[in-house]
């Protein structure tokens, strides 16, 4: 459908380009606007149909997801349970591979969350050198003027928000979790991934086809509204 479109589209800037040719001087201003006006419309309604069929493909995976996808999981978690265990005590594969894309378990990453964001300020205040505070702010700017006459002390006071790079930072290196901040341990998530389908181009035949077969439809709804016009009765 795509690339009927497009040859419409192509096709509708060369008879633009041609007829430019012979646009009066008087008229040409107004004919412009008027093409642009045609082609904004077809571009808001082209948007427009794409949204609502985006918003159903949407749809209809969530309700396969629903109605599918416990399902789905048990199968793969009985499948990664016939796999044997390696030396270092852990399934030598955590995916399925099927025909049509991957399914099973990858290891996540290891985050932070503030418990209690005033302890949090205050151990930063303690604790991290000028860039890692600066950076635990981030909203404040860095200049030789906050820094020289800005007290480190009562800066985290006024702080709304905490970046948590640097907390992690910290964790990682010194072993050792700020006050006010908790380590949530990274856990295996669960993945389904599909092999990209890359749907088949309409090829010349079916692109000529579906432009005949538009062009017996316009002449015929053409014809329609001159058959059912009332013809004017003169006394």
């Amino acid at each position: 459908m795509n690339d009927i479109v497009l040859d419409t589209l192509k096709k509708g800037f060369a008879e633009i380009e041609a007829q430019a040719e012979t646009i009066p001087e008087d008229r040409y201003c107004t004919w412009y606007l008027g093409e642009m006006e045609k082609l904004d419309a077809v571009e808001a309604k082209i948007k427009s149909q794409t949204e609502v069929m985006l918003k159903e493909i949407q749809n209809r995976k969530q309700s396969l997801q629903y109605v599918c996808g416990e399902k789905f999981r048990g199968r793969v978690d009985a499948a990664l349970a016939e796999i044997p265990i390696g030396k270092d005590g852990k399934p030598k594969k955590k995916s399925i591979n099927y025909h049509t894309g991957d399914a099973g378990y990858r290891m996540g990453t290891e985050s932070i969350r503030f418990t209690d964001e005033r302890s949090a300020k205050e151990w930063a205040a303690n604790n991290f050198d000028l860039d890692q505070l600066f950076d635990a702010i981030g909203s404040v700017e860095k200049s030789p003027m906050v820094v020289a006459f800005i007290h480190r002390s009562a800066l985290y006071l006024s702080i709304k928000s905490l970046n948590k790079t640097p907390f992690m930072q910290w964790i990682k290196t010194k072993g050792e979790i700020p006050d006010g901040v908790e380590l949530i341990p990274a856990v295996d998530n669960f993945y389904p991934q599909v092999e990209k389908l890359v749907l088949p181009e309409a090829s010349e035949a079916d692109r000529r086809a579906a432009q005949k077969k538009r062009s017996i439809f316009e002449a015929q709804e053409l014809l329609k509204g001159e058959n059912d016009a009332k013809p004017e009765i003169t006394e």
